[in-house]
């Protein structure tokens, strides 16, 4: 064998060796690869399963936070709601405070109304109770006055049956000189014998009372004499009025007497002077 024989074999040896430590070496390494990336695909799979479980529970806590949020919003709306009926309420009670207030404050003008209302009913029962102690010693002058009235009315009453009894005679009477008078055939109109009656009997009075007519003139007088002085029913009167300080006297009218009493008597005006009204106090004659 050549020398180069033998370094072709030794160099095919090294060859040999190199490869065979080579394959070793690779296979080694090939192991070593083979379970690192085995433990890797582990190690992965670890990963995955952990993120799965990461997501999962991510997901879990994403979707309490958002049952959490939800919730907080429904309450935050209910809250608002809540919220929004308190502020309603509180504008509601503070309407009705205000109309309190209002209703309190008319309250207490009204009940100053009322006291100072009760402090003048007070003052107004006070002149009250004076004027119906002033008015009860009126009242008892008035009843004592009206008794004497009625007594008067009694009296007048009596009088007055009395005088109704004397002109039921008188009637009689007058109806018997009427058959009379009819049966000696003499006339039975009275006025056909004024005439004949005998004069007034000199006397004086005064007027004390008067009616005037639409004219506003006197048109009947009652004077202060009657029949117990001598006047009688057609007589004529003249009247004057007499100037208490001068003396002198104005003439101003005749009257003629309708209607008689004792003390009194009520006659017309048939004549009057110009200018001559016949008033209370003047005077009354038959001797003119």
């Amino acid at each position: 064998m050549t020398f180069v024989g033998k370094m072709l074999v030794v160099v095919q040896l090294l060859l040999s060796i190199s490869f065979m430590a080579l394959a070793g070496a690779v296979y080694s390494v090939q192991t070593s690869w083979k379970q690192v990336a085995e433990t890797r695909q582990g190690t992965i799979t670890q990963m995955q399963t952990d993120l799965t479980d990461q997501h999962t529970r991510l997901q879990r806590q994403l979707d309490e936070a958002t049952q959490a949020r939800d919730d907080a919003i429904g309450r935050a709306n209910t809250a608002e709601g809540v919220n929004a009926q308190l502020k309603a309420q509180l504008a509601n009670e503070q309407q009705q405070s205000n109309q309190i207030a209002l209703e309190r404050d008319s309250l207490r003008g009204l009940s100053q109304a009322k006291s100072d209302e009760a402090a003048f009913r007070d003052e107004e029962a006070q002149r009250e109770r004076i004027a119906s102690a002033a008015l009860s010693g009126q009242v008892s002058e008035l009843n004592a006055g009206l008794r004497d009235r009625d007594d008067k009315i009694f009296a007048q009453r009596l009088e007055l049956d009395d005088l109704r009894e004397r002109f039921d005679a008188m009637l009689a009477d007058n109806g018997d000189l009427k058959k009379i008078l009819r049966l000696n055939n003499l006339p039975t109109d009275p006025t056909l014998f004024t005439a004949l009656q005998e004069p007034p009997a000199p006397v004086d009075g005064v007027v004390v009372a008067t009616s005037i007519d639409k004219t506003n003139r006197t048109e009947a007088v009652e004077i202060s004499i009657g029949s117990d002085d001598g006047v009688r029913k057609n007589h004529v009167l003249d009247a004057y009025s007499a100037a208490a300080n001068s003396g002198k006297t104005r003439y101003l009218g005749k009257i003629r007497i309708t209607h008689v009493t004792p003390d009194r008597a009520v006659g017309y005006v048939i004549e009057s002077v110009k200018n001559g009204i016949i008033q209370r106090g003047d005077n009354v004659t038959t001797r003119l």
